[in-house]
């Protein structure tokens, strides 16, 4: 299994100021994110900003964006998070469905 980092916003470090990709010119410091989730591995992580909003960040393949809960919640499922982190994440309603797009019937 991935070892997963969990950033919260008892973390102090340098700006961090990470732009969307979707051309807006909106960024984000991702050292201020109310929530982190950081897979090292894949290069990508989970972002959830003060006002609920959710980024994921892949900055090995430079693509930066926003997405919905749905998407939020299929990513850490993916990534073998549990239940406990879409409740953080302010997911916890598409937990189940994501759980289920992963099994293999």
């Amino acid at each position: 299994m991935t070892e997963h980092a969990i950033k919260t916003d008892d973390t102090k470090e340098e700006p961090e100021r990470r732009f969307l990709t979707d051309g807006s010119g909106r960024w984000f410091d991702s050292n201020k994110a109310k929530h982190a989730w950081e897979d090292e591995e894949r290069e990508e992580g989970l972002y959830v900003l003060n006002s609920g909003t959710l980024i994921l960040d892949r900055w090995g393949k430079e693509e930066c964006e926003e997405v919905s809960k749905e998407q939020a919640a299929n990513w850490l499922a993916q990534h073998g998070y549990d239940e406990d982190d879409a409740v953080t994440a302010g997911v916890s309603e598409y937990w189940e469905d994501a759980l289920g797009e992963l099994e293999i019937a």
